[in-house]
This record gives structure tokens, sequence and C-alpha cells, in this order.
């Protein structure tokens, strides 16, 4: 380019003024100069040359006025915004936190559902259940089982592998805790502090958990609702859910009357279950009415299950009751005692 071409580009990117340093900078392109030369005289211009295209530098690139600190940018930058981007809208990652979010890794999360297992060996699938009952939070991830998966599968985690665990799994995974591995000593300060101050359900219910003396959710509801609507997962639509399956009913077609408990965790109060048979449900057949299997009496129920759920507590209470008197149909009490804690008149 020759000396006349550069000076008429310039003067037309620039209009003259009587700002010396402006002349000063328009008439430095005369001669031939280098592009440091040039970079340098576009800081000193400031923002008006800063702004033309050919000036433009990466984001870290800044101009000098008269401070030695670089203006605070509000933009951030393209590759770290879709980073960001990323973690906000990948709510599986285990690195992802919120306030709502409980503090413990997805390792101790598994190591809680073994400590509560029934059997010697888990599979993610429990995990799933045990964890989408219980935290209200995961209810609105996506993608968690996968992160779950993951975490088991971990050579260097806190679970090995168990090979040939028997038919019953068909084709899930199933695992084991490592020899000496204790999912107590897992537990962070902050995840004994949250515990102890902040889940509503107080350290009294995290101490029946690592003692084994809270269960698995029962299986059924989570193969037929719980994994396929998690804002539908918890004890409360659980005990709903064996009820309708009492009654001879399909829950898969009354899904109506369950709903979305968001506002707080549950009481911790459901009483313990135990099924030591891991359950191979197929889910075609949760579209077909049924003869579903039941534990005991149907129960009067009519289409709003709104009293049912209001009172829950009492409903859990008599289940313990049920159980203490020893009685078969504990999970699912008679329709008498049922119909006196819903104030239905039979």
């Amino acid at each position: 380019m020759t000396t006349v071409t550069l000076l008429f580009a310039a003067s037309h990117l620039f209009q003259p003024s009587t700002n010396i340093t402006e002349l000063d900078w328009i008439s430095s392109f005369v001669s031939p100069v280098t592009s440091k030369q040039m970079e340098n005289a576009a800081i000193r211009q400031g923002p008006r040359a800063y702004d033309v295209p050919r000036f433009r530098k990466p984001l870290n690139f800044y101009y000098r006025i008269s401070s030695p600190e670089p203006p605070k940018v509000s933009k951030v930058p393209t590759r770290l915004q879709k980073r960001t981007n990323s973690i906000a809208s990948t709510a599986s990652s285990s690195n992802r936190r919120s306030n709502d979010r409980p503090p413990f890794r997805v390792s101790t999360y598994c190591g809680m559902a073994f400590l509560n297992c029934p059997r010697d060996v888990i599979t993610s699938n429990d995990v799933l259940n045990f964890v989408l009952h219980h935290f209200k939070f995961f209810r609105s991830v996506k993608e968690f089982h996968s992160t779950i998966c993951k975490n088991l599968k971990d050579k260097t985690g806190k679970f090995d592998r168990v090979v040939n665990a028997g038919e019953q799994f068909g084709n899930m995974n199933t695992y084991t805790l490592k020899p000496g591995a204790d999912p107590k000593t897992w537990l962070t300060t902050r995840d004994r502090y949250y515990m102890e101050h902040i889940d509503t359900r107080g350290k009294e219910f995290y101490d029946r958990i690592f003692i084994g003396d809270v269960g698995l959710p029962r299986q059924l509801f989570y193969s037929v609702i719980g994994r396929k609507f998690p804002n539908l997962a918890g004890p409360e639509n659980s005990a709903l859910f064996y009820h309708l399956v009492s009654m001879k009913m399909n829950p898969w077609n009354q899904k109506l009357l369950f709903r979305e408990f968001k506002d707080t965790e549950h009481s911790g109060n459901e009483p313990k279950f135990i099924e030591s048979q891991y359950l191979r449900y197929d889910g075609r057949s949760m579209r077909e009415q049924k003869k579903w299997d039941s534990n005991g009496a149907g129960i009067p129920f009519y289409r709003d299950a709104k009293s049912f759920l209001d009172k829950i507590e009492k409903y859990y209470q008599l289940q313990k009751t049920c159980k203490a008197r020893e009685l078969d149909n504990w999970t699912t009490p008679s329709s008498d005692d049922v119909a006196k804690i819903l104030e239905i008149i039979i």
C-alpha cells in the first residue's frame, strides 16, 4: 500500500480536526510504520480509535487513559459464558450448586441408599429412587441418573461392581461398598451443619439413615410413576399409589390424583418398608388395566385425593400402629381405620 493510499484511508476513518493529537497521529502515517506503532497510536487515541474494527483486540485488551487499572467490563467472555450456561442447564452435573441443593456428594447419596438396602448389592435405580424420595431438589434435576451411574462405575470411587449378582437384576449393573468403606465418614463439616441446622427433618432423620432404619422406597411406585414423573416422587404420593393399587385401580390412569410437593421436604415419619427382592417390572403393562396385587383390604377412595394427602401424617401413624400390632396388612390398613382418620363416612 502506497503512502498516498494509506493517508487517504486514514483520513476517511478519522475526520481531521483541530485536535493536535489526532493531527499528529494521522501525519505519522506519512512514513512507513510497524504494527506495534499503529497499536500504540490507537491506544493513545482512546475509545474513538479502539472502536474502529481494525484496532479491536480480544476482551482482555484495554486502553489506558490516566488510570493504570483496566476499566470494569460487565460483559462476560463468550467462552466463559458458554461454560456457565452449560453448567446451569446441565442439572445432572455433580458440581452444580444452589441455595436449595443439599451439600452431599453423589457418592454420599449412593452410600445412604446402600446402608438402607436390604440386599448385599445395590443398583443405580435403587439410588435414584432413594434420592427422589427424600430430596425434593432432585425432582427437577434432569439426567441425574447418569451422574449416579458414573459415580458407581468409577473404579477409583467407593463402590465395586458385583459380577453375576443374579438373574433377578436383569441387565442392571449391581454394586457393593468397597471393603472398609463407611459412608458416615464421608460427611464433611458442611454436610453435618446442613443436617443439624438447615434440613427441617433434623439430625435424628439422618441418624436413622446412617444406621439403615429408613429403608429404600417401595419399588413399584417408582417403576410406574416416580422415575417417569420425578416431580411426583416422594413418600406422600407413594402412599397414595399403593392405596389405589389396594383398590384394584391402575394408578397410571389416576395420575391427576397425585400432587407435587415443592415447598418443604417430607417429615421423615414414613414407616420403613422392606422389599428384599429386586423388582423387574415390565413397563409396557403399566398402561393396561390389570389386577394389581394388594397387601390388604381396599380403601374407600373418592376422586379427590386432597383429604388423604393432607392427613398423610395420621396415615403414617396408622401404618406404624398396625405394624406394631403385627397385622399382615399394615402397609394398607383396613378401610374402617382409614375412614376414621380421613373422616369419611362409609
